[in-house]
């Protein structure tokens, strides 16, 4: 199996199991809070797919990707210090 279709595969699964867990949890969560992780989780699963395609077409796509993932550390150490 190839690198971009196992990471397509992650993704599928991820995505699959995101909603099992929304539709099993129901009494856990109200109807809004569940449509919003599944928007959530959906927008993650789009942006997930756009840049594992875009990190296999091009060499461009590999120095963006790389890129927004730094961003999104750095945000991330940010966040957790300002708590």
């Amino acid at each position: 199996m190839s690198t971009i279709r196992f990471m397509y595969l992650i993704g599928i699964v991820s995505l699959a199991s995101i909603v099992l867990y929304f539709l099993t949890s129901l009494d856990h969560y109200s109807w809004g809070d569940a449509i919003q992780g599944l928007a959530f989780f959906g927008a993650s699963g789009v942006f997930y797919f756009v840049f594992v395609y875009w990190y296999h077409k091009s060499d461009v796509g590999k120095t963006a990707t790389i890129s927004v993932l730094g961003l999104i550390a750095l945000v991330s150490v940010v966040l957790i210090f300002l708590g």
